[in-house]
């Protein structure tokens, strides 16, 4: 677990300097409609958004979640000022669709806690869809291979550092703008692959070894049955 820490860390140390680089003596109070944990500063074009799971990642201590599965809107509002790290949004066994999505998101801007998507396949058509609607990170199911965690990385990166589609047609309305979106988007959004099969076991120092990988999950479900223990 420390490597996975350490390696989101690495990866999320320049929320530090892009928060120095925007602090003004010239402030003002939160945006109307932005969560509490996110501060605009006036003299720059920047809104730094605080994230409750990279926090608890740099504090070095655990993060604790629960999974979304239904769509309810008060059953998400209730999840969303529970005190988690962080709410994992299930399109791959749940039944979720792309404008459910979209609406789970708006419902929990206001808890301000970090939502992450796991999407239906490791594709870049969900996964762009999830991130342009404004998920934090994304939890790439059923990843074996180097390969498979560079396809991942990849989907969720613009250019020249990936093949991500430009089209953020929620995300980029909780920065200042586009431009401040195009320009963090990279360095700000989480990739944690799913280890769920024996090859990902074999395969997991190549997988965290992969730039733009910040960290892993554990698929119990899928690990046990290809590990030859199915679930009773």
């Amino acid at each position: 677990r420390a490597k996975v820490i350490r390696s989101a860390c690495e990866q999320l140390s320049s929320w530090d300097e892009h928060r120095a680089a925007s602090t003004t003596d010239e402030t003002r109070g939160d945006m109307p409609g932005m969560p509490a944990a996110a501060k605009r500063t006036v003299g720059v074009t920047s809104v730094v958004i605080q994230s409750s799971l990279v926090a608890a990642l740099r504090q070095g201590r655990s993060a604790i979640g629960c999974i979304v599965s239904i769509a309810d809107p008060l059953a998400v509002e209730i999840m969303g000022g529970a005190g988690y790290d962080f709410l994992l949004v299930d399109m791959q066994h749940s039944p979720i669709s792309v404008e459910t999505l979209q609406e789970i998101l708006v419902e929990l801007r206001a808890s301000g806690v970090s939502v992450l998507v796991r999407p239906a396949w490791n594709d870049p058509v969900y996964i762009n869809q999830s991130l342009d609607l404004g998920a934090e990170g994304l939890v790439v199911p059923l990843v074996n291979t180097k390969e498979d965690a560079e396809r991942a990385v990849s989907a969720a990166r613009y250019p020249p550092d990936g093949t991500r589609s430009w089209g953020p047609r929620r995300a980029a309305r909780l920065y200042a703008n586009a431009n401040e979106y195009a320009a963090h988007a990279n360095e700000m959004t989480l990739v944690l692959p799913q280890i769920e099969t024996r090859e990902a076991i074999g395969n997991l120092d190549d997988i965290l070894g992969v730039p733009g990988v910040s960290g892993v999950m554990i698929g119990p479900g899928d690990l046990a049955n290809s590990l030859g223990f199915p679930l009773e």
